[in-house]
């Protein structure tokens, strides 16, 4: 029996010393896959770094991010349209979609206590939506896709501004990096530049926290402008559906992209690349992402409309003389009393008293015609507030927020970048993306003259300006350059 065991043990025991040195050699196999796979991902990320877009987008958050976490819990300056914003975002929440309930501004602080008296020229307390929208109909006020993604926030975190501002936060380094991919082909001068000033740009730094659309629709632009720069160097369906599809977005959350996009249009039949493919599967591209909000206001406001329905009461409220009187007061630029002495079809200044069962669509109209009769029973006047818009455009510093460093940097920042954007304008005229630029900057300049002024509308113009201002510094370092070497 001893022998038989000892036979067994012996013919077991090289069997089981093979399995021990297959089981070492598999380990042995996994760690080398683990550390080539290591070290593959160490390659990769460290090869990702190096690339001029990543930094560009890593500075960009970590700027955005640390002054969004400096901010307190409650919405900072200016505080107009953001508890629109946040009403609609939370009936989004709610499941009731654009629907506001109440009296959208609310309660005012102190220092704000002026803007009350500019809602009484129209706005009674009852009223639900700026006198626009008939109580308890959903509204097509404004762009839908801000505030949809506000409300889809809102529900997943609540209402709290921390995590939309961090979320803005991202938009605002993606397009800081889309700036520098934009002029990479340029010279990685023009393209560090280009990403770094919108990285570090105040005014954009500062809307990271307000909640508003101008984060968001800055993004949009520059993916617009870098699918158009794709498209137009490369045409291919893929880029042609992506550029109307990132203006058809920028549509939704700012309907002031429209020219733009029409620009765009125009400098792609004069490239002769494509014109046909590109411009048609472009505005497919478009009205895909604005169909079902077209479709929705046929059944919401019983009218199939793209735009909103703002833009009547937008043309009355800016050019009704006791409006902007408060608010032009406060920026010391007043309306000279004889001028107001010599206005006429002052009736037209009262807001119509329009009764629930008129639609929100009709009384856009009736906004409209009321003040575009005004504007030619007085067209100086209209002359002046456009001179005075256009100034409040082009102010170096905004009125919302004043100090004397805040006024110093906006300033210093602005009129640099004032400077070398029309510069780069000019000097750059054999690129096709300069004549997008100086064009969309015109075209900005040219809306916000007729309806509305201020710093903040300008933001997306001075996104896209620091385009060309990139441009004129790889110029003016490349003239230097060859002098020296010369």
């Amino acid at each position: 029996m001893s022998d038989n065991n000892t036979s067994r043990e012996e013919l077991t025991c090289p069997k089981s010393s093979g399995s021990t040195v297959r089981n070492k050699a598999s380990v042995s196999a996994v760690a080398v896959a683990r550390i080539s796979m290591s070290r593959f991902a160490v390659r990769r990320v460290s090869g990702m770094i190096k690339k001029p877009a990543v930094q560009v987008l890593i500075v960009a958050l970590v700027l955005r991010s640390a002054f969004v976490l400096s901010l307190g819990p409650e919405p900072v300056k200016p505080l107009r349209d953001q508890q629109l914003y946040m009403r609609l975002a939370q009936s989004i929440a709610s499941g009731d979609g654009l629907l506001l309930e109440g009296r959208i501004p609310g309660s005012v602080p102190e220092e704000h206590r002026w803007k009350t008296r500019v809602y009484q020229y129209w706005v009674s307390p009852e009223e639900p939506g700026l006198g626009v929208t008939p109580p308890g109909r959903p509204t097509a006020l404004v762009e839908p896709l801000y505030p949809l993604l506000l409300g889809v926030g809102s529900f997943i975190w609540g209402e709290t501004l921390l995590p939309p501002r961090l979320l803005q936060a991202l938009l605002g380094a993606l397009t800081a990096a889309l700036a520098t991919m934009i002029l990479l082909k340029t010279g990685r001068i023009a393209a560090y530049a280009a990403g770094l000033g919108v990285a570090a740009y105040p005014h954009l730094v500062y809307y990271t926290g307000v909640i508003a659309t101008e984060t968001a629709y800055i993004f949009l632009q520059m993916l617009m402008f870098f699918a158009w720069y794709r498209l137009i160097r490369h045409p291919s369906t893929f880029r042609a559906l992506l550029f109307g599809a990132a203006a058809g977005a920028s549509f939704l959350t700012r309907s002031s992209i429209l020219p733009v996009f029409c620009i765009a249009i125009f400098l792609i039949i004069l490239s002769r690349k494509a014109i046909f493919r590109s411009i048609v599967i472009s505005v497919i591209g478009f009205f895909i992402l604005t169909s079902p909000w077209i479709i929705r206001n046929g059944s919401a406001v019983d009218s199939y409309r793209l735009m909103p329905t703002k833009g009547g009461l937008n043309l009355w409220m800016q050019n009704h003389p006791g409006i902007q009187q408060l608010q032009l007061e406060r920026i010391g630029t007043p309306i000279p009393d004889h001028m107001l002495r010599k206005l006429s079809c002052r009736e037209l200044e009262e807001f119509p008293s329009f009764a629930d069962s008129i639609p929100e669509v009709e009384r856009d109209r009736i906004l409209t015609r009321r003040a575009l009769r005004y504007i030619s029973c007085n067209p100086r006047y209209f002359l002046y507030m456009c001179w005075l818009r256009m100034k409040w455009y082009l102010r170096l510093t905004g009125s919302s927020v004043r100090g004397p460093f805040v006024d110093m940097v906006g300033s210093l920042s602005f009129a640099f970048l004032l400077f070398m954007g029309a510069y780069g304008i000019l000097a750059g005229q054999n690129m096709q993306v300069i004549h997008l630029v100086g064009l969309t900057y015109c075209a900005y300049l040219a809306a916000h003259t007729v309806f509305h002024g201020g710093v903040r509308y300008r933001l997306p113009a001075d996104s896209i300006l620091i385009l060309s201002a990139a441009v004129a510094i790889q110029q003016i370092i490349d003239r230097v350059r060859r002098e020296h070497s010369g």
